[in-house]
């Protein structure tokens, strides 16, 4: 008997110990650190597999991003499927789909690489406000995954799947902000809104940023308000140091931006009863979206080695692993969005909203309609701060709500380029809009350098009927100086003697028939100047010819796009079919190198007709083709340089334009090229290309110097090029050699940083 109450005890004390352990409650404190934060995703895969429960999530930034989807319910799995979508990467890098971006109003590519916008008060006090990002995905994915949970938790992280807290920062007191209530995408959008990066989110009245600011390992925020038995945290980001780092201080000062920016993880308040896993990174760049199956490897690998003291120290207890329920968090009804609310407009301008948006104020719509009309908004820069939420009526059914910040803003842009020719310019401009029932814009741009000077003003009303329109004119001043163009170390100029001066008033009537695609009908007034020698060897005591062309253009255009960049791309489509008259008259002023001594004047009528359509095909080796056809009927000028210098022309190459090939020139002409593409890195690129040219007749130039067409001897014009692009923040930095079969140009070598791009010319595009 007395062996059997030794026995007894004995198991009562193993059960109650047994008890004791199985209560402890284990939270998991995630750190920020950008894309490194993806480590996180690796983590929490490991301890569901080994079934360590949490209890509790606290994160900052990215951690608060990954904990935020582990609190409401996705499984690491689904964290892991989310995060290497391409949809996840448009939200990391500010890139919409081609898809849902707007092209309705033509934009005309120019060569801005760095934009911002200066807000202008009643006092005309101006404020800078820049952001690299756009942030117009993340906030709609945001707002639609996180919807449904929220709701279901009345509102309150404590009744998610797992209690959470995020982190954010108000600048203005300089202390960190901890979220526990609210719309939990609200939360997670601000404890990621790194300074330069994102904008700040306004969060319960406070505009806030990252949490990393001010505590980037919030470990102090989970005993706060958790106090948990046990607490794993996960660091991913730069340790803070106690004493001054002297042997390292030389290779830490390379990075020392992070230090200045950031908060430092500081892991002091964890105890002997808790577990620091330091995930080994910090030689990875916070950009480094794309790089997610080395990070969740790594986060993986680094909570294996700590899975036995983390299993000595939870004890081990088990649970089971979540079910999927992705699906139901973001699955949203064909037609069940009650609702559409504007927030921060006057009446007259949030007419002018639901008139584009084709909404009722009582009438249903569906997400995809709402997901149209919210990119339609965000492109363009006036609605630029257009956040929006969703809320649940009492039926169920949801409502956008859009809020926007209505301030009159100046939109800045600057660009240009740097080559190793003469051909390198500086670019700015800007642009006003104005909101009332219909959207007014100013906007005026210009262009400096050597080889070209340009100007450009443009007035457009937009105006949201049922089939809306816009209505715009513009005026433009181009000015090319040919004879200057030479590489930047030779004194051998590369071009005729040549001086062109465009001066081009235009209106025009536009539709946005789609997303994608623009139809537009205008009619300008030309008046251009072209100053030439008619031979090579002319004197420095020479006069040249000036040819002056005075008339009117008729122009209609439909134009589709899904091109990923301005120039070098790489992928989607662009298509345009135009068609053109010009009239007017033809004026010349001979020179001392002309045959004529008098002043002649014609009357100069044509059509033109032009098909262009350009596509990509393929993943990482990737494969273009680029067609290009004319037809006209343009007549001859009064000498064969003005016939060529008026002629249409294909431009293959970047540098193109700032070459006069009149091999590449002709009243009628077809041009086929191919381009093979390798995509070394998610920046960099090697680049293939060649082009064919042909036209059935060739203009030639009479002994009288006139010019007349030819069908002998057309053989096939054609060019080649081997490029190396680099796609930086700043714009396309490019080495290119190439060939052309012109025995004017032949080999050419040109390093470029920047964009190589025009303001239109008055006849020729």
């Amino acid at each position: 008997m007395k062996s059997f109450y030794c026995f007894l005890f004995l198991a009562l004390n193993i059960y109650a110990l047994s008890f004791g352990q199985s209560r402890k409650t284990v939270g998991v404190v995630l750190s920020g650190g950008g894309a490194k934060g993806l480590a996180h995703v690796g983590v929490l895969k490991c301890l569901e597999e080994n079934q360590i429960p949490v209890d509790y999530i606290v994160g900052t930034s990215m951690g608060g991003i990954v904990g935020g989807l582990y609190a409401a319910g996705f499984n690491a799995d689904e964290i892991d499927s989310l995060v290497r979508t391409e949809d996840f990467q448009s939200w990391a890098y500010g890139k919409i789909s081609r898809n849902n971006r707007y092209l309705g109003v033509r934009k005309w590519n120019n060569a801005s690489f760095l934009n911002f916008q200066v807000s202008l008060d009643s006092n005309f006090n101006a404020s800078i406000n820049s952001n690299l990002v756009n942030d117009a995905p993340l906030n709609l994915a945001l707002a639609s995954y996180f919807h449904r949970v929220i709701k279901a938790a009345d509102y309150n992280f404590d009744s998610l799947s797992i209690p959470f807290r995020c982190v954010g920062a108000d600048i203005f007191t300089q202390k960190p902000v901890v979220m526990k209530d609210g719309h939990i995408s609200d939360a997670i959008r601000a404890t990621m809104a790194v300074p330069l990066m994102f904008r700040a989110v306004k969060v319960k009245g406070q505009y806030l940023y990252d949490g990393g600011l001010y505590n980037n390992f919030p470990i102090d925020v989970m005993i706060d308000e958790f106090s948990p038995d046990v607490i794993i945290g996960v660091n991913v980001s730069t340790l803070k140091y106690d004493q001054y780092p002297e042997k390292e201080a030389e290779e830490l000062i390379k990075g020392s931006l992070k230090y200045m920016i950031m908060d430092s993880s500081d892991p002091s308040r964890l105890e002997n009863k808790d577990v620091l896993i330091n995930v080994p990174i910090d030689h990875y760049s916070p950009l480094d979206f794309y790089k997610v199956d080395e990070f969740v490897k790594i986060g993986y690998q680094s909570a294996q080695e700590q899975l036995d003291s983390i299993k000595i120290k939870t004890f081990q207890q088990t649970r089971a692993k979540r079910d999927n329920r992705f699906h139901e968090l973001t699955n949203f009804s064909q037609k069940n969005i009650s609702a559409i609310e504007i927030e921060g407009l006057n009446k007259r301008q949030q007419r002018f909203v639901r008139n584009l948006l084709k909404t009722k104020k009582k009438e249903n719509t569906s997400i995809k309609n709402v997901t149209k009309g919210y990119y339609m908004l965000n492109s363009d820069n006036f609605f630029k701060d257009l956040y929006p939420r969703v809320e649940h009526d009492t039926l169920d059914n949801y409502r956008f709500l859009f809020d926007m910040n209505p301030s009159r803003k100046l939109d800045v842009s600057l660009g240009g380029n740097l080559a190793s020719r003469n051909i390198s310019t500086v670019y700015a401009d800007m642009q006003l809009n104005i909101l009332d029932s219909w959207k007014y814009t100013l906007y005026t741009n210009f262009y400096a350098g050597n080889f070209y000077l340009s100007t450009n003003g443009l007035f457009r009303v937009f105006i949201p009927t049922d089939i809306p329109f816009y209505l715009e004119g513009s005026y433009i001043y181009n000015q090319w100086d040919y004879d200057i163009v030479k590489n930047v170390f030779s004194t051998q100029k590369m071009n005729p003697n040549l001086n062109q001066i465009d001066r081009y008033g235009e209106l025009t009537l536009g539709f946005p028939v789609n997303q994608l695609s623009n139809l537009s009908f205008s009619a300008g007034y030309v008046n251009k100047d072209d100053a030439y020698f008619n031979t090579e060897n002319f004197q420095t005591e020479d006069s040249q010819d000036i040819t002056k062309f005075e008339g009117w253009t008729y122009t209609s255009r439909f134009f589709r796009s899904t091109l990923d960049r301005k120039q070098f791309a790489s992928s989607g489509m662009e298509f345009e079919l135009s068609a053109k008259f010009v009239s007017g008259q033809e004026t010349l002023r001979p020179g001392s190198t002309s045959v004529y001594n008098q002043k002649l004047t014609e009357q100069r009528d044509w059509y033109v007709f032009t098909l262009k359509y350009e596509q990509y095909f393929g993943k990482k080796l990737k494969h273009g083709i680029l067609l290009e056809a004319l037809t006209s009927n343009q007549p001859f000028f009064q000498n064969y340089q003005a016939s060529m210098i008026n002629a249409p022309a294909f431009y293959p190459f970047i540098d193109s334009k700032s070459l006069f090939s009149e091999d590449f020139r002709g009243y009628d002409y077809l041009a086929l090229g191919l381009r093979q593409i390798w995509q070394l890195s998610k920046s960099l690129d090697f680049r293939l290309e060649g082009y064919g040219f042909a036209s059935a007749k060739t203009l030639k130039e009479r002994i009288d110097q006139t010019a007349y067409l030819s069908t002998q001897n057309n053989s096939l014009d054609y060019a080649a090029a081997a490029i190396a692009v680099y796609h930086s923040p700043f714009g396309p930095m490019s080495a290119m050699v190439n060939y052309y079969s012109d025995p004017e140009f032949r080999w050419g070598f040109m390093l470029n940083a920047g964009f190589l791009l025009y303001n239109k010319k008055a006849i020729q595009d």
